[in-house]
């Protein structure tokens, strides 16, 4: 089951919201056209699923979206605002988006 509106409200209760919930529907259609549902499970929040590009004054970061086959190619996008997370003394993301590497 997609829960499109309860990622929507958990956004905006982060206050950084970007997706709306007919974003995150758009977004992942195409993957839950391909997979029955996303790995949530002790490897699917490893640290190798996780990267961190970092910058001087941000942090762009993937997860990498555990698929039941093992292909690994979707990821969820998100920005971590440096400056604002020290000032808030607590991590400020904000989710960007969901893609499906290629090539």
């Amino acid at each position: 089951m997609q829960r499109w509106q309860a990622l929507a409200e958990l956004e905006a209760d982060s206050g950084r919201a970007v997706l709306d919930a007919e974003d995150w529907r758009t977004a992942l259609e195409d993957y839950f056209a391909e997979h029955a549902y996303i790995d949530t499970g002790p490897d699917a929040r490893g640290p190798h699923m996780l990267l961190v590009e970092r910058e001087p004054t941000r942090w762009l970061v993937q997860q990498i979206l555990g698929d039941p086959e093992g292909h690994r190619d979707w990821r969820i996008l998100a920005e971590i605002d440096l400056a604002a997370s020290e000032a808030a003394g607590e991590l400020v993301m904000a989710v960007t988006g969901a893609h499906r590497v290629t090539g």
